[in-house]
């Protein structure tokens, strides 16, 4: 968080913009705000699949997955530390919200937003590319099918918000 990069050694580069940006601001890196973060991200990533629990089951059931997620042990101790886990976490879940929306309603917006939260997902861990591979295999069911030309603006969506850390670590020998 030191040195704004488009990746890092072993990493890509959103766990090092967060750190760097919230230390900038609280204009101190004791480790307290270095972990700061961690709770957020994961209230947010409560809140998120909340909702998505809501649209596909109800309000009872947002309630129940909210309170599940943050007493998980994942949850605890991602709040505790600075993790690429934790960062991953909201936008994998919004990646997923955006990706039911766009099952229900084939939307290009939902296409372009799942794709870009995928994509933010992956700046904050590689698997976030699972992703992709999971919006494949939906594509088994035919509830999940998107479509084509939604699965290629997907795609398109994803490519565009990594391309940054791809050149990167071209630039950097793979590092």
């Amino acid at each position: 968080g030191q040195e704004f990069a488009f990746g890092y050694y072993s990493k890509p580069a959103l766990i090092g913009w967060v750190i760097g940006a919230v230390t900038a601001l609280a204009g101190s890196d004791a480790p307290f705000w270095v972990r700061a973060p961690g709770a957020v991200f994961h209230g947010a990533t409560a809140l998120i699949l909340a909702a998505l629990g809501a649209r596909l089951i109800g309000g009872r059931a947002a309630i129940w997955v909210a309170a599940s997620y943050v007493t998980l042990p994942m949850a605890t101790l991602g709040s505790l530390l600075a993790s690429t886990d934790t960062i991953m976490a909201p936008f994998f879940a919004a990646a997923l919200y955006f990706h039911a929306r766009l099952a229900e309603t084939r939307l290009l917006r939902f296409a372009l937003a799942a794709g870009a939260m995928a994509g933010m997902a992956f700046l904050a861990k590689y698997a976030g590319a699972y992703f992709l591979l999971g919006v494949a295999l939906g594509a088994l069911l035919p509830a999940l099918r998107i479509g084509w030309g939604n699965a290629a603006a997907l795609v398109a969506a994803f490519a565009l918000v990594v391309a940054p850390n791809i050149w990167w670590n071209l630039a950097n020998g793979l590092a």
